[in-house]
């Protein structure tokens, strides 16, 4: 017998599971779905270049984070206590802002800068 507690799933009329559920098939669908390669840097890059990648970025998580959001509701509908459910929404678009996609998009600019002074 090992320590864990094994906790039986919900059933699925509960509509909380209902809406994981869907939104797990959903992203399944959309990760199946996904056709071609991801933006990709060229040898001689251009701002759009480093916008598509950060484009790429924001899909994914338009993708996931409605199916982080329906896991918190559902965890907090079945645990007692209060969760904030603000930390289960749009969890992986608002890290991406404010890091990675800020880092591309803050290279987009320079690069920009880089390629009008050159013209001028």
């Amino acid at each position: 017998m090992t320590a864990h507690t094994i906790i039986q799933p919900q059933p699925a009329s509960d509509p909380r599971y209902a809406d994981v559920q869907a939104r797990w098939a959903a992203l399944a669908k959309f990760c199946a779905g996904m056709a071609g390669q991801p933006a990709r840097i060229h040898l001689d890059p251009m701002p759009s270049d480093y916008r598509a990648f950060a484009d790429d970025l924001r899909l994914l998580a338009a993708n996931l984070d409605p199916l982080v959001e329906a896991m918190g509701e559902y965890f907090a509908a079945n645990v007692p206590g209060y969760v904030d459910l603000s930390l289960f929404k749009n969890q992986l678009r608002d890290a991406l802002e404010g890091n990675a996609i800020y880092e591309i998009e803050s290279a987009a600019e320079v690069l920009a800068e880089d390629l009008a002074e050159a013209m001028s």
